[in-house]
């Protein structure tokens, strides 16, 4: 399986194809399907913007897929086949990694560093998982690129000011005006970019905000959210009277008709006598039509017309901009070298076949009258590491707990499968390895008498090569021969994992592995997971930390919203 991608941005296409090409919320689901069902395509994410259609794809190894998406795209939006591909970018593999942590970092928008794109990108992701179409591939690829994006705009700061297209727009405004104080603005559409809008403008003390929607009432609630008499929700029928009293107009509705053509926008200057008139539109597909630029006053802007002071904009961050693309690149190849490793783990996965196994069905379970996770099902095979993720409190140490045996779900059964024999819980409790704060260990003992004792209430006789190689796992030696308790909290847990592993279990559970951390922790836990999957066993490794997290190549989420 391997990575493909097409895009279709601001770069590549002026905003009339873009515009054309637009996929509506409605569309998504629909074209999802319509790629799954094509022959190579395993996973898919759909990603439209007002500055970009871009498709993510994992794909069989033979299949190159770019030009027949174009087609069916095409066909789709009843466009020209051969404007789009003369618009479009095909990637594949490191390109495609790439390209998704620039955008999302917010490094290819328009406007670089604007908060937006984070957001659509989440929701494309969002509904790629809600329709099935994003599998393993896709879910590591888009949560590392969140990782990343989050890290570029604490480091970098690129989101600081106003690097939004609602912000410049806003900026344009008072470059024609001045004192935007005294002026008044209507707002027509009440969906992302138009509540974005509407916080500039307010910030600026305009006089007058009227804010429309097709929806008096979601234009009403628009309004009332910002809690000040100046903003007004007003009817959809009220906007031509409107035009004669505004100074600015800034509208992005989705609306795939154009909504002011030239004989309204005439009719309107005509009666505004001489009065200019802002119009700055941010909708796509258009909702001014360009034509309407030559009517006498009427000052039209597009999101094609705000691209240049984009440009002037991403130059004065030019520093912050190389030092994040540095960044990206780094890791690009860190992403890519994980990437191999999971996929030798698959290739691992696919010669066990199915010698050890687990399952969990239905599972739901409640702590002191609340519902921890009810219906919860999923399956781990051989050499595959499950990371639990969530907050404190959300059931990750309780459905441990259930998996091991240690505690009694309200409803639903756990299932293990070793070398062909099926089994319960309570039965395979001998192959397991358990580690919370881990076993308590000996205070008086050393290092190596810890190891022996655990190993030795197992029925396990160890060799003083075993010891050293167990020892030397976690960072220890034969020669660290002072008591235990004079340990750190963090060398004591390395430790009790080390007592833990000693008899090689086929299932280890790792519940928030608190002490071990840093670079170093992490890298010992890993070689710890990958020791285990390697010699093909299962790792759930429970934790609300993300890095952490990321040593597992499964995911389940307990009390979180995608």
């Amino acid at each position: 399986m391997r990575l493909a991608a097409v895009s279709i941005n601001h770069q590549t296409a002026n905003q009339d194809l873009r515009g054309c090409l637009s996929l509506a919320e409605s569309d998504v689901h629909p074209f999802l399907e319509a790629l799954l069902s094509m022959e190579g395509i395993a996973e898919a994410v759909v990603l439209s913007t007002c500055n970009r259609v871009e498709v993510y794809l994992a794909v069989a190894e033979t299949t190159e897929p770019t030009d027949e998406i174009l087609n069916r795209l095409a066909v789709y939006k009843a466009v020209d086949p051969r404007l789009i591909h003369g618009s479009a970018l095909r990637l594949r593999d490191r390109e495609v990694v790439e390209h998704l942590f620039r955008v999302v970092c917010s490094l290819d928008s328009m406007v670089v560093g604007e908060a937006q794109i984070l957001g659509q990108v989440k929701s494309a992701y969002s509904a790629a998982r809600e329709s099935g179409a994003a599998g393993a591939h896709l879910n590591y690829l888009f949560q590392r690129s969140f990782a990343l994006a989050k890290k570029v705009r604490t480091e970098f700061g690129l989101g600081q000011g106003r690097v939004s297209v609602a912000s410049m727009a806003v900026d344009f405004a008072g470059k024609l005006f001045g004192d935007l104080s005294q002026r008044k603005a209507l707002v027509i559409g009440t969906g992302r970019m138009g509540i974005l809008t509407l916080r500039y403008l307010r910030d600026q003390g305009m006089s007058r905000i009227w804010v429309v929607s097709r929806s008096l009432e979601r234009a009403a609630r628009t309004a009332s959210g910002f809690r000040d008499r100046e903003v007004i929700g007003v009817d959809w029928g009220a906007i031509d009277e409107l035009l004669l009293q505004c100074d600015v107009l800034i509208t992005s509705t989705g609306h795939p008709d154009v909504v002011f053509d030239v004989s309204r926008m005439t009719q309107a200057m005509k009666r505004r006598r001489g009065r200019p008139l802002m119009a700055i539109d941010l909708a796509l597909p258009r909702d001014v039509a360009r034509e309407a630029g030559d009517v006498p006053g009427l000052y039209l802007y597009d999101l094609d017309g705000l691209k240049e002071t984009a440009r002037h904009n991403a130059a004065k961050r030019a520093r912050e901009v190389s030092d994040a693309l540095c960044l990206v690149q780094e890791n690009v190849e860190r992403f890519l070298e994980k990437a191999a490793i999971r996929a030798q783990k698959r290739e691992r996965i696919g010669k066990w076949g199915s010698g050890v196994w687990m399952e969990a069905r239905e599972l739901t379970k409640g702590f002191q009258g609340a519902e921890l996770f009810r219906n919860l099902s999923f399956q781990c095979h051989a050499g595959r590491c499950l990371s639990v993720i969530g907050p404190a409190g959300s059931g990750k140490s309780t459905l441990l707990g259930v998996l091991s045996g240690w505690v009694r779900p309200d409803h639903g059964e756990v299932a293990f499968r070793v070398d062909g024999h099926a089994l319960d819980p309570i039965e395979a409790q001998p192959m397991f390895g358990c580690f919370a704060s881990g076993p308590p260990l000996r205070g008086e003992l050393s290092a190596a008498e810890n190891l022996l004792y655990f190993a030795g209430l197992r029925g396990i006789a160890l060799t003083r090569s075993q010891v050293q190689s167990c020892l030397e796992e976690v960072g220890f030696s034969l020669l660290d021969a002072g008591p235990t308790s004079d340990l750190s909290d963090e060398k004591r847990q390395r430790l009790s994992l080390a007592c833990v592993m000693v008899h090689r279990p086929r299932f280890l559970f790792l519940d928030e592995p608190w002490a071990i951390r840093g670079a170093a922790g992490r890298d010992l836990l890993g070689q710890v997971i990958h020791n285990v999957c390697s010699a093909g066993g299962i790792t759930i490794l429970a934790t609300s930390d993300p890095l952490i997290a990321e040593l597992g190549d499964m995911e389940l989420r307990l009390g979180l919203a995608d």
